[in-house]
């Protein structure tokens, strides 16, 4: 289809942990039980992609568009800072020496809604600061996105797409680290389960923000869709982490086979291994795609890492667009990883150890690129259309 430019496509994950997802990594298991492999599982869904985009752009009708801000808490911080320093994904927080949460968790929910020419919603885009992750297990699920989609299309119509994306949230989880009982114990006495009670906040903040946003339906919304591709720094690799690293790695690669956890750790020791041979050869950038697109008074600006959150709220507090919706886990589709902040790699712990490539410079030269990218279409935060 000429008249549809590829470059203006992205895709995003809302990062479930359910495991019965879709695998696209062939080696990733020994045995995949009778179910359809990836090397014949990928083309497959790339035919179903394909042909989405295609329903999509020969269906497309006049519309036009509102967006707005609502509240749901679906995301809290995973890590917990003991009073030596260290950091613990999900650490228990009552134990004697435990000191704070990290960092800073955004109950904060970005809604777009599209309308059909007679004003009836089509489509509810929301992006909470939150992966999909409060059910896990060998089954099929779209976690919270599941009840939280079943809510909306009871008010608002089976025909209504519920679209949703993940804001910058690498360093959060739908798991509160304290005061949990009492979450738990709310959700039991409405009848929910968690799972069920994250979905029913999400459709909630929905149902109060869009009869608000209706009052200011937009027909022709000044809109545009820029896209770039740039490298920013990846984080060095010392001397001695390449020696620990590499030594586990022929450990690994040293046994007949490989089981649980074998498997993801040699992917990440050879990441590891592999930035710094590259970096011995003064090779240091990572390639990025970045989508950022102007909907009204609405910037939407994309990037593929599990960012953790602050870089998400540096990007929103300093973007000139009136509102900015972050998504992270898009654009190019790959194995991409956490992005972690200065702190966190002061305290260690999983995601800001070896399962990342690009650290704190690459986060923040990432920052400056995106809020230089919304600047070019906005002056100020003052602009009127």
């Amino acid at each position: 289809m000429p008249d549809i430019d590829v470059n203006h496509l992205f895709l995003a994950a809302t990062h479930t942990h359910t495991h019965a997802a879709p695998v696209l990594l062939q080696n990733r298991y020994q045995d995949y039980g009778g179910a359809m492999e990836p090397d014949e599982y990928v083309p497959f869904l790339f035919e179903r992609m394909a042909e989405a985009v295609v329903r999509a752009w020969e269906q497309r009708k006049p519309g036009m568009a509102a967006w707005g801000l609502g509240h749901a808490a679906v995301g809290y911080n995973r890590r917990a800072v003991y009073a030596d320093g260290h950091a613990t994904m999900y650490g228990n927080t009552d134990r004697p020496n435990f000191r704070r949460v990290e960092g800073y968790q955004d109950a904060g929910m970005h809604v777009l809604c599209l309308y059909n020419s007679e004003r009836k919603l089509k489509a509810a885009v929301l992006a909470p600061a939150a992966p999909s992750q409060a059910t896990g297990g060998q089954r099929l699920s779209a976690d919270f996105w599941a009840p939280a989609r079943r809510r909306i299309k009871e008010s608002y119509g089976e025909d209504v797409t519920v679209l949703g994306f993940c804001a910058p949230s690498g360093d959060q989880a739908n798991r509160p680290l304290f005061r949990r009982d009492p979450d738990l114990r709310m959700a039991k006495l409405r009848g929910l389960t968690w799972t069920e009670e994250l979905g029913r906040r999400v459709a909630e903040a929905f149902a109060e923000v869009e009869p608000i946003i209706r009052k200011d339906i937009r027909n022709h919304p000044p809109f545009a869709h820029h896209v770039e591709r740039f490298e920013i720094p990846e984080h060095p690799v010392s001397d001695e982490r390449y020696a620990r690293y590499r030594k586990e790695l022929d450990q690994l690669e040293a046994k007949d086979k490989m089981v649980g956890p074998d498997w993801w750790n040699r992917h990440f020791y050879e990441l590891i291994v592999q930035r710094y041979e590259r970096q011995q050869q003064g090779e240091n950038g990572h390639p990025v795609e970045m989508h950022v697109l102007r909907i009204g008074d609405l910037a939407i600006a994309t990037n593929p890492f599990e960012l953790y959150l602050d870089y998400g709220v540096q990007i929103q507090a300093r973007s000139p667009a009136p509102q900015t919706m972050p998504i992270q886990l898009a654009s190019p589709i790959g194995f991409e990883y956490y992005l972690p902040t200065p702190r966190a790699l002061e305290a260690g712990g999983y995601s800001a150890e070896q399962t990342f490539i690009v650290g704190p410079e690459g986060g923040q030269a990432l920052v400056e690129r995106t809020v230089e990218a919304i600047g070019r279409m906005w002056k100020s935060k003052k602009e009127s259309e």
